[in-house]
This record gives C-alpha cells, sequence and structure tokens, in this order.
C-alpha cells in the first residue's frame, strides 16, 4: 500500500511538471540558459543517465532470481534502452562544446533514482512473474511495443 501512495506521488508530481513545463521551457538543448554551474553536455548527459543503467543491475542481484526468465528479459531490455541512453547516444552526439547547467543534471539524476526504484521494486519485488508469463498475448504486446519504441529513438538520434 506504500508503494502505491509514493508511485500516486510520483505521478501527481509529474503531471504537475507536465503542467508547468508547458508554460516554462525546460532550461536544456534550444531552451538552454547559460549557468555558471555547467558541465559538458556529454558528461551531464552520462552522469544523469547511467544510475538508471548500473541501479537496474543492482536490483536485479540483490532482488531478482537469475532462474526467472521475466526478470532476466526485463532486466536485459531496460538495461539494454539505458546502456544506449547512457554511454552510446552521448559518444555519438555532436555536443562537443555544449553545456548543461548542473541543475538540469541533477534534477535527471534524482528522476532516475526514484524511477528505478519504483520499476526494480514492482518487477522483483512485488509481482511474482511465472517463466510461463513470457508466451503470454501481453508479454507479447509488452515486447513488440519496446523495440518499436527503441527503434524510434535511434533513429530520431541519427
Amino acid at each position: 500500500m506504500v508503494y502505491y501512495f509514493f508511485l500516486g506521488c510520483w505521478a501527481l508530481l509529474g503531471l504537475t511538471a507536465f503542467f508547468y513545463l508547458i508554460r516554462q521551457p525546460a532550461p536544456y538543448g534550444k531552451h538552454i540558459k547559460y549557468s555558471k554551474y555547467s558541465v559538458g553536455a556529454r558528461t551531464g548527459w552520462i552522469i544523469m543517465e547511467s544510475p538508471a543503467f548500473y541501479l537496474m543491475i543492482i536490483f536485479f542481484l540483490l532482488y531478482g532470481d537469475s532462474t526467472n526468465l521475466i526478470h532476466v528479459v526485463l532486466t536485459f531490455l531496460y538495461c539494454l534502452h539505458y546502456f544506449n541512453r547512457s554511454f552510446v547516444w552521448p559518444i555519438r552526439a555532436q555536443n562537443n562544446s555544449k553545456k548543461m547547467p548542473v541543475n538540469v543534471m541533477a534534477s535527471a539524476f534524482s528522476f532516475n533514482l526514484i524511477n528505478v526504484f519504483f520499476q526494480g521494486t514492482w518487477i522483483f519485488v512485488l509481482v511474482d512473474y511465472s517463466n510461463e508469463w513470457i508466451l503470454s498475448f501481453y508479454f507479447a504486446i509488452g515486447i513488440i511495443i519496446f523495440f518499436i519504441g527503441m527503434a524510434v529513438n535511434v533513429i530520431a538520434d541519427e
């Protein structure tokens, strides 16, 4: 029950941020506001995104079941996505001279810490997935959506 309360708070915070950012563009990309507290965009991106990659692996090692195919597949797919976001894209991006405000980096870093907590808790602690679930219609649809989304993401990064 506590999980759902905090998940609801997290969703409410996201909804609040959505409405705020409709009127006030986030200070990165073309809307960047230069700050004396900034880091290189590539470094900032790696710092803010990589916790999602590492922490999901830690969640799996602490709470996952290596004999549970669902745990293994979901961890692999999550880490595949965040490996691309955390390391591949920043290295390939043409942003050598660009800067990122530290507050943007810190906000995204914090978001990823909280997000991986919710996802890892759901996958490894709260739900008991049987190996047969991998053959379900819902799992198949989820895999299809995942790979379509990842393809769109990779193509958009070109």
